[in-house]
């Protein structure tokens, strides 16, 4: 029987990799190169900010999703982030090359 790996004692870049996390490439140079050596099967993935910016916008740039607007509110993002926090998200793929040239044209304000 195969054990899932263990989960990280928190959330930060040095946990993470002893979880298991490999691999860590900044987004520019994920897009650049078009995903080389991203697994196009199924991945954990995570979207880091390694100065811990909390900046935010008030409207999501991708625009509407599904016919919805996915932004939530300022106030809502305020008061639901850790301070400190470096890790953003952590996302699941079935085909994590994909996942990722469409988290770029969200980021680019490409329709979907």
């Amino acid at each position: 029987m195969v054990l899932p790996p263990a989960l990280p004692a928190s959330f930060l870049r040095a946990d993470l990799e002893r979880a298991g996390f490999v691999g860590w490439r900044r987004w520019a140079e994920l897009s650049d190169s078009n995903f080389f050596g991203v697994p196009s099967g199924p991945a954990v993935y995570v979207v880091y900010q390694p100065t811990g910016d909390n900046s935010m916008l008030a409207a999501n740039p991708g625009g509407r999703f599904k016919g919805r607007d996915p932004s939530a509110s300022l106030e809502a993002l305020r008061t639901k982030w850790v301070p400190g926090a470096k890790t953003v998200y952590i996302g699941k793929a079935d085909v994590t090359n994909r996942r990722l040239e469409r988290n770029t044209r969200v980021r680019a304000s490409l329709r979907l």
